[in-house]
């Protein structure tokens, strides 16, 4: 089992990908992970913000494809993190209440 945490800084987050591709290569049998990832795999996991472009995502849905990972079902509220972003829109500066899921439970086939 591991339990994540994901780098909140969007650009470094391919490192951690990496680093959890290289552990499914190196594992044998079952792996579950459980976390905070710091990602969404689309733009349906978040409220509130501007919609983020499709491409965003590619990296982690290339992770769970990658390390054959099923993600387990929740239940109850999906958003696990809230909280007030600024953002600009038009040129107009302005608070923002967004929700995201960021945090879920993966595991392998085994």
């Amino acid at each position: 089992m591991s339990f994540i945490y994901g780098d909140h800084v969007r650009h470094r987050r391919h490192v951690f990908w990496d680093l959890l591709r290289d552990i499914s290569l190196s594992r044998n049998g079952g792996w579950f992970l459980v976390g905070d990832f710091n990602e969404l795999m689309n733009n349906s996991e978040k409220l509130g913000g501007p919609v983020r472009d499709e491409n965003t995502f590619f990296g982690f849905r290339a992770l769970k494809r990658d390390c054959c990972l099923k993600e387990a079902p929740n239940s109850g509220d999906i958003y696990s993190w809230g909280g007030v972003r600024e953002i600009f829109t038009n040129g107009v500066k302005e608070k923002v209440w967004i929700q995201c899921r960021l945090d879920r439970a993966f595991g392998n086939a085994e």
